[in-house]
């Protein structure tokens, strides 16, 4: 298939009107027009002049553009697309990476504030050095295999330059706020890129506020009309490959890094029929309203024309002042949200798994234990100014399951790349991948494993009814705040015992409804972990030790499933970077929440299914584990062992020799020896106990190919 790659950049120069949001208060503040603007993006910095350092030097170095009294933003990127021959249209992939480099180096961290160790007080200001490059870094560039990869199955792409996003800072202080406004500054490029794709592709727009501007030689003109005039070559076969063949209907939006929350993000500018939504996380009055006014040009586009979001390694910073004001409102049952985190990632750590939590669409995570941040993008991979891997992942610790390059690119066209072909390829089979039902067409070394939640039934939609949560009718056990070693910092079903006796979660289901009878469906699952004391064996696998039953009345229908016949899921710690408050990363143990699921096929009739008016799930003593010794042994034993201690304690510095004078030491001795012994025993004795935790109990109808 002969693909074809389109980088739009210099050889295609195209520019618009670029607005950046200094803070969060300040909607008036154009910084490419103004002579002056001083920043002070971080606390104990001293300000600098934004013009002076970043926007007159770009505009030297031709980066910034000078249209009348306006400096334009050139709008790159690199789009990729399927063989022409491909009938029909091609459903399109927008690609956002993070920040990095881009076209000036902000360094803050040569000349730090200066702080008396006594006092706590600053006494002199840390400063910024500011160096725009003469040669930006192309971070739009780091995705080309997967670009290459969709198109083999007809799939387009495009990956925009963020550079702008990353070279100017803002003066919020709170880092929520802070990343809210870079996030919706990706998101205006976004939308940016999108209205040039339309009016390239000869799409109709509705107005065309912020027009985009093609440079003819010295002249700019509006772009559409440069589509029906220019005589540039880059430009004329842009629009010979474009015209009519992109379906934005069918979008997908991947984001990486920082530009992963930008896309989790999107939806909230797309529309709920004829009704545009407002984002729910802070925004700057002026941004804000040039994303709607976008929104509504490119043609008012339905949240169900978002038939897939990918963010890889997100960020995902919690809003403290408002935690239901974090912006992933993502509800379009037409929308599969894909989270993708590492356990390696040397930029965020594993914090970000909590971003699965929020979106109502159909979706799933992904953990894989030997995945880091800037390997899934090769330009930042080879990155010139920071050769040197962070100390963590240097060669000695290289047993830390730390994945090469290569296979970095592997997962990112053959497992991440599962998500778009899945959503728009129509390969829904590929769905199965990710409830581990088949496997992903990579070869991983045997010590990495990937660890996965989905929430999803298919066609999107369609059939009703596709799921049904069950959660709500659940009574105990208790909904908590899960604290370590969960991974997760959400609520969930958490029951703490020993390793005795059997306790059960009661699902009451009523037959007589027609959207709960059990025939409706094609599985049942549950989001489960079992938590356990990771200090003495960490990288063991735990056993799966519950049942699933189902009832009619107390009469038991069909067979027992057992726990332990779920091969698909492991519980397993994985060892995961960790942020401690000194600034340095550490490997630690997290637990994560997987996804438990079984198919009715083959164990229920149809008969027997709609009889069903319970399900019950009982955890029962782990076959593996020692169970707790009676009360009597424990006490009894840690008496013994603290009256023998003791006494070998006394005895012992009597047989050495005490005078009398020392008598208080041999008394010290023996109480000493006989608080430990009879401490260690008690604790060897005592059974550990286990926590279990239980969210998202589920009927889903996932009839996959």
């Amino acid at each position: 298939m002969a693909i074809r790659s389109f980088p739009i950049a210099n050889t295609i120069p195209i520019y618009a009107n670029y607005f950046h949001a200094v803070s969060l208060s300040d909607e008036t503040t154009d910084i490419f027009s103004v002579d002056s603007f001083q920043l002070t993006p971080q606390q104990n910095y001293e300000s600098y002049n934004v013009i002076d350092k970043i926007i007159k030097p770009l505009k030297n170095k031709s980066v910034l553009k000078p249209d009348g009294d306006k400096l334009l933003l050139p709008l790159e990127g690199l789009l990729v697309l399927p063989d022409e021959a491909l009938a029909g249209q091609y459903p399109l992939v927008m690609i956002g990476h993070g920040n990095f480099i881009g076209y000036a180096i902000l360094n803050f961290k040569d000349n730090p504030p200066i702080i008396n160790q006594q006092t706590g007080k600053v006494t002199s200001e840390g400063k910024y050095k500011i160096t725009v490059l003469d040669n930006p870094i192309p971070s739009y560039n780091g995705y080309v295999r997967l670009q290459n990869t969709l198109a083999e199955k007809g799939i387009a792409s495009y990956s925009i330059n963020l550079n702008i996003v990353n070279t100017l800072e803002n003066n919020e202080l709170k880092s929520f706020k802070k990343m809210a406004l870079d996030f919706n500054q990706r998101i205006l490029l976004f939308f940016l890129h999108l209205k040039l794709l339309k009016l390239i592709a000869g799409e109709p727009l509705v107005g065309d506020e912020f027009p985009i501007r093609f440079l003819e030689g010295t002249i700019f003109k509006n772009i559409k009309d440069a589509l029906q005039t220019s005589t540039h070559t880059g430009l004329i076969n842009l629009k010979t490959a474009l015209q009519g063949k992109i379906d934005f209907t069918k979008l997908g939006f991947m984001g990486h890094s920082r530009g992963a929350d930008a896309v989790s993000r999107v939806p909230a500018y797309f529309f709920k029929g004829s009704t545009p939504t407002d984002p729910t996380f802070p925004t700057n009055k002026e941004v804000n309203s040039r994303i709607k006014k976008l929104s509504a040009q490119i043609g008012k586009p339905s949240q169900d024309s978002i038939k897939c979001i990918l963010a890889l390694e997100p960020v995902a910073f919690i809003n403290e002042e408002a935690p239901k004001e974090h912006g992933y409102i993502i509800e379009s049952q037409h929308t599969m949200y894909f989270v993708g985190v590492g356990t390696h990632d040397e930029d965020v750590t594993l914090d970000p798994v909590r971003i699965y939590e929020y979106p109502k669409s159909p979706k799933a995570m992904i953990a894989i234990n030997g995945a880091s941040h800037f390997r899934f993008n090769t330009v930042w991979a080879n990155r010139p100014a920071d050769d040197e891997l962070p100390d963590e992942l240097d060669p000695p610790h290289i047993k830390l399951n730390l994945l090469d390059l290569d296979m970095h690119q592997d997962i990112l066209c053959n497992l991440y790349g599962s998500c778009f072909t899945a959503t728009l390829a129509n390969q829904t089979s590929e769905f199965k991948r990710f409830t581990k039902e088949t496997k992903f067409p990579i070869l991983l070394p045997n010590a990495i494993d990937i660890q996965c939640a989905w929430k999803f039934g298919f066609p999107f939609g369609n059939p009703i009814p596709v799921w049904k949560e069950l959660d709500d009718r659940i009574n105990e056990p208790d909904s908590q705040k899960l604290k370590n070693p969960f991974e997760q910092d959400i609520s969930a079903f958490l029951e703490e015992r020993e390793n005795a006796g059997i306790f059960s979660i009661k699902i009451p289901i009523d037959p007589s409804s027609e959207a709960e009878k059990l025939s409706k469906y094609t599985h049942f699952s549950f989001r489960f972990a079992k938590g356990f004391d990771l200090s003495t064996n960490p990288e063991r696998v735990e056993e799966k030790n519950f049942t699933i039953e189902f009832f009619e009345n107390d009469n038991l229908v069909g067979k027992r499933i057992e726990g332990k016949d779920i091969k698909d899921v492991q519980l397993k710690a994985i060892r995961a970077f960790d942020l401690k408050e000194t600034g340095k990363r550490e490997f630690e143990y997290s637990i994560l929440l997987q996804t438990m699921e079984i198919s009715f096929s083959g164990r229920f009739s149809t008969a027997e299914l709609d009889k069903v008016n319970r399900i019950e799930i009982k955890i029962i003593p782990d076959a593996t584990k020692s169970p707790p010794r009676p009360a009597s042994v424990n006490i009894g034993g840690s008496i013994a062992a603290a009256v023998l201690l003791g006494a070998c304690g006394a005895g012992g510095a009597v047989y050495l020799g005490v005078s009398e004078d020392n008598r208080i030491n041999v008394i010290g001795g023996g109480v000493l020896f006989a608080l430990i012994g009879g401490g260690v025993t008690y604790f060897i004795l005592k059974s550990g106990e286990n926590a279990f935790a239980f969210k998202d109990f589920l009927l889903t109808n996932r009839q996959l190919p």
